[in-house]
This record gives structure tokens, sequence and C-alpha cells, in this order.
């Protein structure tokens, strides 16, 4: 539940007392615990502005918008992480360290444009319109990032080798074959992260 004060200036923008664009910044802190949860590993203190409109529990559909906003993001930024992976396989490098990079990669490119479109959000009549909008984005920095580890894999990846790939076995991959691997165990392969990017 949010607290009080942002529930207010949401109630005070469904009344019309606001506009529907009005922006308010929250922050959240929180604590990641260590071993035993005896130790704090990380602390995370992170803000963002958005209309109030969003986090009203009455009227849905533009906070939904926004979390599935981001849910779209965490898949594009999934395949990319994949793509990444597999190129570093087909080139005999360590794929665990090539996705996690790239994903940071990913989240880092997506960080500020998605921000800057949140802030619209509250203005629009259409969120599933303005979700379409957001996808396109997303899909166009995603696919630009994809773009260049294609263009940057090198001769190794190209060459190509035997490799055993999580949840799908042993295959011979080069960087024409890399594709990621969706979290649906079913679907696989190029077509998938095609369908990934493409939200289609």
């Amino acid at each position: 539940m949010p607290p009080g004060v942002v529930r207010w200036l949401t109630l005070l923008t469904v009344e019309g007392v606001l506009p529907t664009e009005a922006l308010i910044r929250t922050r959240l802190v929180g604590a990641v615990y260590g071993t035993q949860q005896s130790v704090v590993d990380e602390v995370i203190d992170d803000g963002i502005t958005l209309p109030a409109i969003l986090l009203h529990q009455e009227r849905p559909l533009h906070g939904a918008a926004a979390v599935d906003a981001v849910s779209d993001s965490e898949k594009a930024v999934s395949a990319l992480g994949h793509l990444a992976g597999d190129l570093a396989r087909a080139a005999g490098l360590d794929a665990g360290s090539a996705t996690e990079s790239t994903r940071d990669l990913g989240f880092g490119a997506l960080d500020g444009p998605y921000r800057r479109w949140l802030r619209t959000l509250g203005g629009t009549d259409d969120p599933v319109a303005a979700r379409t909008e957001w996808q396109a984005i997303a899909r166009r920095i995603v696919h630009s990032l994809g773009r260049q580890l294609l263009d940057t894999a090198g001769p190794a990846a190209a060459e190509g080798r035997i490799v055993d790939v999580p949840r799908i076995g042993t295959r011979f991959i080069d960087d024409a074959r890399c594709g990621p691997v969706v979290p649906d165990p079913d679907q696989q392969g190029a077509a998938s992260a095609a369908a990934t990017l493409s939200w289609a």
C-alpha cells in the first residue's frame, strides 16, 4: 500500500483537484541481507518521478501500463542477454559473464527513455496505446544493441563450435545460429527471439 501522502495526491488527481499529469517523486530505500540475514550486502536507494494517477488503486489502467512496460523491457533485455551468451559460447568465452554484463547494458540503455516515457503516461487517455509506443522505443534500443553485439562478435564466433547450451543440449553454434532461450521452455531459438523482441 502506498504511503498516506501518495494516496492523498492520487485522490486529488482523481477528483480533478490536480491534473492527471501532475508529477510526484517517489523514493525507494531497501536493503539486501547477506549471510543468515545478519549483515547487509547491498543498500538500494532510488527515486522515480511519475504521474500521481499511476498509483491510484481504483483507476488501475495507467499503473498497469507502466508495470507491463517494465515486463516488456525485462523480456527484451533477457533476449539480448541470451544473444550475448550464445555469441560468447560460439567464441569459446564465458557465457555467464557476457549475459550478465549485456543485461546490465540493456537495462542501463532503457532506464532513461523509460523514465521519460513514464512522465508522460498520466497525460494520455489511452494507456494501451502508450504501452505500444514504449514497446516500439524499447525494441529500437534493444535491436540496436543486438546489432552491435553481432557486429563486434569477431571471427571466433563466426567460426563457431559445438557447445552445451542449457535447456537445449549439445549443438553447433556460431554467430548466425545465435538466439536467446526465452523463459518459456517450449520456445527456443531465433524465431522466439524475434517474437520476444517484436512483442508480436
